[in-house]
Formats: C-alpha cells, sequence, structure tokens
C-alpha cells in the first residue's frame, strides 16, 4: 500500500481552547455541573439562543439545512466565532497555551512506515507554499457549517473563516491535504505571499463568472502579471463550478 493521506475533521480532535470553548459548548445538559458554574451556563444558554443556523443549495434554492447532533465530540460540538479564534490564535503566536517547543512538535510532519515525510503533524496540516510555512485545518459538516483556518506563523498572520454553510469545504476536497483548491485560501496566499514576494499587486479575477469567461478573464490577466499564471485560481474555480452544477442536478424536479 502506498502512503496517501487523508484526513477528516470528523475524526479530529478539537484545537480551541478550554477556557475559551466551554462557555459556548454544545454539552448534553444534564452534564453541565460537571464543567460549568452558573455564570458560564447562562452565557451557554445565550450563545446556543444566537447559534447561526445552516443553509444548504438544494437546486438553485438556498434552504435550512440540520444542526450536527447535540453533544461534543472530535467531529462537532464546540461553538466559536471569529473573534474568539482570533484571539486563539494570537495565543498559538504568543505561546501562551503550550511552549514553544511542543508546538513545533505538533507543526513536525509525521512519517510513513517507509519514511517518507507526511503534510500531517499533530493535528494540523503542514505544508509549504514557495518556501512559506503554511498550518492549516478546516471544517466540514455536510450541509450544514464550514471553516478554514490558514496560518502563515513566521509572519503572524491568519485566515479565519466560518460559514453556516458546508460551500468553504465541500467543494475543494480539503481532506487530502492540499489547501490551495480552495479559492480562499489560494488567494490569500496570492495576497500575502507572492505580492510579498513581487512587491506589487496583482489582479483579483471575478469569481462569479462562468467557467468560458473566468478562464478568459485568466488568461488575460497572466498576460499583465508574467511570472504569476493563477493556475490555482482556475483550478479552484472548476471544482466551484462542478459542485453547483452536480448540487443543482441533484434536487428532486
Amino acid at each position: 500500500m502506498g502512503s496517501r493521506v487523508r484526513v477528516s475533521p470528523r475524526g479530529n480532535p478539537s484545537q480551541i481552547p478550554r477556557r475559551l470553548s466551554l462557555p459556548c459548548s454544545v454539552i448534553d445538559r444534564g452534564k453541565w455541573s460537571a464543567f460549568l458554574d452558573a455564570e458560564h451556563a447562562r452565557r451557554y444558554e445565550a450563545g446556543l439562543a444566537r447559534l447561526a443556523k445552516p443553509y444548504r443549495l438544494h437546486g438553485t434554492e438556498t434552504v435550512r439545512g440540520l444542526y450536527p447532533s447535540r453533544g461534543i465530540s472530535a467531529a462537532a460540538g464546540l461553538v466559536s466565532n471569529v473573534l474568539d479564534l482570533a484571539k486563539y490564535d494570537v495565543a498559538i503566536d504568543g505561546h501562551t497555551l503550550v511552549r514553544a517547543e511542543t508546538q513545533e512538535r505538533a507543526w513536525t510532519p509525521a512519517s510513513a512506515p517507509e519514511g517518507k515525510k507526511l503534510p500531517y503533524g499533530l493535528g494540523w496540516f503542514i505544508p509549504s507554499h514557495e518556501g512559506t510555512r503554511l498550518v492549516w485545518h478546516y471544517g466540514y459538516w455536510p450541509e450544514s457549517f464550514s471553516s478554514l483556518y490558514l496560518k502563515l506563523p513566521e509572519r503572524k498572520t491568519a485566515l479565519i473563516l466560518l460559514a453556516n454553510s458546508d460551500g468553504l469545504s465541500a467543494p475543494f476536497f480539503l481532506g487530502a491535504g492540499d489547501v490551495i483548491r480552495s479559492p480562499f485560501a489560494n488567494s490569500f496566499l496570492r495576497i500575502f505571499v507572492r505580492e510579498a514576494s513581487l512587491g506589487r499587486t496583482l489582479p483579483d479575477p471575478h469569481w462569479s463568472q462562468s467557467s468560458d469567461r473566468f478562464n478568459a478573464e485568466i488568461e488575460q490577466l497572466a498576460t499583465q502579471t508574467g511570472s504569476y499564471r493563477y493556475d490555482a485560481e482556475k483550478a479552484s474555480h472548476e471544482l466551484l463550478t462542478r459542485w453547483l452544477d452536480e448540487r443543482r442536478r441533484a434536487a428532486p424536479k
């Protein structure tokens, strides 16, 4: 057998620290007393009342999705928001949660039995892109929620996205370990890695176009930018278009 790796967020323990996550955790009510005092229980109930409603694409319509089952697991159950995750990101950069050497172990590639380095450490994907180390993970609950957390640790820069649909993850097969498939990720990397190295701005393509028009625009932009070819953006647009077409065809007539 080869060393192909596929990682699913539905089997990955949450990275959200206990002190930030417990006030908003989706915990079985009968177990609250083991974790929460009265004030945190009140905050938990208030958080559930404001929980984002999930949506999904049904043909050409957007309809309500289903919440994940209640209870904390490796797949779901902890509720957060972008601002709290930004605090978490700052804590990672400042080594507030774990020592620097412990964190570095988590960001060290694992090895396959034959010795090949894998693109995954302890709970994180850890590839490199144009000489820049990336640290990232994603979330995906089908037809409900999705997320993307992408760090450039040496630059102390991060992209944090949360969505009340599965559209951040479902079209791009992120479990295969290639974050560049995401148009959000490759746009972020174009701006913060490639533009930084070139010292100039690269034009943004218009993502809402049809495939033919998008590809034509990409070809035109590539003639203006020289060495940057927009290959990642083109591949992402193809995946997104295919996913949208499949969702629309799958709806009952």
